[in-house]
């Protein structure tokens, strides 16, 4: 850039003069404007992945032993795996096979008649979907009473 750089004759060695910087202002502006650039194209990209995928897919996250046990709760799979404790893994994945059913995640009638989300023997009643509560649209025998309570 054009400037007026050297100027000074009574002292050559002036730190503040721009011929003995180590920097121009050409490489300076063009460091600033590309650091920002990248900046502002992470923070671009940060906010276009946090709202396309912010969602929560699963009703709760598997991370403990609690949350597969609230999964499996009231399941009627659990009658298939009675005196599997014993078996090693490719033994259970053997005998879960030859009982050729399969399983899926979703709204199912448990054990106690009453309607719960998680994994259970297909068919399932509905399949899951986030934020919908698949109870609030279906009426139960035993939630419908007598005239007195319409």
């Amino acid at each position: 850039m054009p400037g007026h750089s050297g100027d000074n004759e009574t002292d050559p060695d002036d730190d503040d003069d721009r011929a003995n910087q180590t920097q121009s202002f050409k490489s300076f502006w063009l460091s600033f404007v590309l650091a920002i650039a990248i900046l502002l194209f992470l923070v671009i990209v940060a906010c276009i992945v946090y709202t396309r995928r912010s969602h929560k897919f699963m009703p709760r996250q598997i991370g403990t032993m609690a949350s597969v046990l609230a999964f499996i709760h009231q399941s009627k799979m659990l009658v298939n795996f009675v005196d599997t404790d014993k078996m090693t893994s490719t033994q259970m994945t053997k005998h879960i096979e030859q009982s050729g059913k399969t399983y899926a995640l979703g709204w199912f009638s448990g054990r106690d008649e009453d309607d719960h989300c998680g994994i259970d023997e297909e068919p399932i009643l509905a399949p899951y979907k986030y934020g919908v509560d698949w109870t609030k649209t279906r009426m139960l025998g035993h939630q419908i009473g007598t005239w007195e309570q319409y």
